[in-house]
């Protein structure tokens, strides 16, 4: 199967502003009646990164054309994919008003089971925080070199919600205490570099989100590097539970 590469730009509603963003689109055979929707991998960037970041320093093209998977690249700058208090509304750009836009532009399918959501450091406890607050939305969340509290992205935190707690969608605790019991939670892949300053703070998220079922923690060699979160996409899109039943167009 071959891929096409896709970069969109439109207007934002709930960032006020035009946006960018990445489309790794499977390509269909034109000699087959083909109306099927896409399984979509939404990918979440790091701290001072973009949209451009998992296109210019992995091979995510690869890995998602070998399973037919389309990946959505989006740039939420250091917002920490929330609403910000003095700023843009990431949080609803990310997890409603993007795949809106996607699916009304590519054939992307709305179907949980054909959803994932996955990042590195902040770009992973976005994807954490997103994919627990809609688990409805998910049928998994890849979460690489991140916890929930890290010291050293803290201050940015502070400063996107105007020195307020976090609540709501953004209170990740909550969100594991109400999925505690629940029978509908995405399955998580949770990865880390034994030698990555966040291991520890890992290691803590990793107590917590214990009691949810389906949650794997894994620890690897290596750093907070490209070449772990390389190998860490890799893994995540090989074990997804993709589903085989058409999702065709309406």
């Amino acid at each position: 199967m071959s891929m096409a590469w896709i970069q969109a730009g439109f207007f934002s509603d709930a960032l006020g502003m035009c946006v960018n963003c990445n489309i790794i689109l499977p390509m269909r055979d034109v000699s087959q009646p083909d109306r099927t929707k896409r399984p979509v991998l939404w990918l979440l960037h790091g701290a001072h990164g973009s949209c451009d970041d998992w296109l210019r320093y992995t091979n995510v093209e690869r890995y998602a054309t070998r399973r037919g998977l389309a990946v959505v690249m989006p740039s939420a700058h250091m917002s920490n994919y929330m609403n910000m208090a003095h700023g843009g509304r990431y949080y609803d750009y990310v997890s409603q008003e993007l795949p809106d836009k996607m699916r009304q532009m590519f054939p992307l399918s709305d179907r949980p089971d054909k959803n994932y959501i996955a990042g590195l450091s902040m770009g992973g406890r976005g994807a954490l925080m997103v994919g627990l607050a809609r688990p409805a939305q998910y049928a998994a969340i890849g979460c690489f070199s991140a916890g929930l509290d890290v010291p050293a992205t803290a201050p940015y935190r502070d400063e996107v919600l105007g020195g307020q707690s976090p609540k709501g969608y953004a209170d990740i605790r909550a969100s594991i205490k109400k999925l505690t019991n629940s029978r509908r939670v995405p399955v998580i892949y949770h990865t880390v570099g034994t030698e990555d300053p966040f291991l520890s703070a890992a290691r803590k998220a990793q107590e917590v989100l214990s009691v949810l079922p389906g949650y794997n923690y894994h620890e690897a060699p290596g750093g907070h590097e490209w070449d772990f979160w390389d190998a860490a996409v890799r893994a995540f899109i090989e074990q997804l539970p993709l589903k085989d039943e058409p999702d065709t167009w309406r």
